[in-house]
């Protein structure tokens, strides 16, 4: 009886996981440049533009948007740029800056 069940169960498992893989990708990853232009796909556009871009290829507005922003970019352009993305309801943007590398001196020790 154990076995029937155990199967039954991986059998809608299976089946509920194929029905979702048409599903768009909950996140999208793009770029911000230092003159307030966004690269996604391989083309650089405006954040209007992009937000467009969003709508047009299907994602809901509950989808993540992570924002990578290059080093020298003017916090407006950043504030600018979600102000564009989240009138056209695009809310849930995340912002990332580039790593840096730090160097901490050593201390010897005794």
């Amino acid at each position: 009886m154990l076995a029937v069940v155990s199967a039954a169960f991986c059998v809608c498992a299976l089946l509920q996981g194929c029905a979702t893989s048409g599903a768009k990708p909950t996140r999208v990853f793009a770029s911000l440049n230092a003159s307030g232009r966004i690269r996604f796909l391989e083309t650089t556009m405006t954040p209007e533009a992009f937000a467009k871009q969003l709508r047009s290829r299907g994602f809901h507005p509950g989808t993540v948007v992570n924002i990578s922003v290059a080093r020298g970019t003017a916090d407006p352009l950043v504030r600018r740029t979600w102000a564009i993305v989240a009138k056209h309801g695009y809310r849930n943007v995340l912002f990332r800056s580039a790593p840096k590398a730090v160097a901490v001196p050593s201390v010897p020790r005794q």
